[in-house]
């Protein structure tokens, strides 16, 4: 089993509180550490890192199907859910918007602090959905599953609500080097 098997499969508890902790950690890391040359690089790094492993789970590792798969109707996935169709579209909802939290996150780090905080999310929030939507429409161009709004919604509120957890000052008590 890989680790985005493992990851998907935690019960959502878990799953959150897995994020949660490596979220306090990246912000302990980066009061400590932003003000040192290598802190964007390393950040950058990791930024492509997600971007990688994004594209290869939502593309590059999926099997192409001679159907093309849509769902474009928004919040369609939670009319199926609530009405028993299936329930397991919740979870999956639910890991959308935390695979495109550390996006979020990532970009808090990213962007100059001259502009206020409400601008960099909206700014944050806007490049993920622009590339969940890339997703997708590959998704949906090249037969790689189920492509849906819903999708994109998700994947948004993930970046903005990583993007507003990144720029909290949870480590201001920490001294800087």
């Amino acid at each position: 089993m890989n680790f985005f098997t493992w990851f998907y499969c935690l019960d959502i508890p878990a799953a959150i509180g897995l994020v949660a902790v490596t979220t306090v950690a990246f912000l302990h890391l980066k009061a400590r550490f932003e003000n040192r040359r290598f802190w964007k690089t390393a950040v950058w790094s990791l930024a492509a890192v997600w971007l990688v492993m994004v594209i290869y789970l939502t593309v590059m590792r999926r099997e192409p199907s001679d159907t093309q798969e849509s769902a474009w109707i928004p919040f369609y996935s939670y009319y199926l859910a609530f009405t028993g169709v299936n329930r397991e579209l919740l979870r999956s909802g639910l890991m959308n918007v935390l695979l495109f939290y550390p996006a979020g996150v990532l970009a808090v780090s990213l962007m100059g602090k001259e502009s206020g905080i409400r601008k960099r999310a909206i700014l944050a929030a806007a490049g993920c959905c622009v590339l969940s939507m890339l997703i997708e429409i590959s998704q949906y161009v090249w037969g790689l599953g189920l492509a849906e709004t819903d999708d994109v919604i998700h994947n948004t509120v993930g970046s903005f609500l990583g993007m507003l957890s990144g720029g909290l000052p949870l480590c201001s008590g920490i001294k800087k080097h």
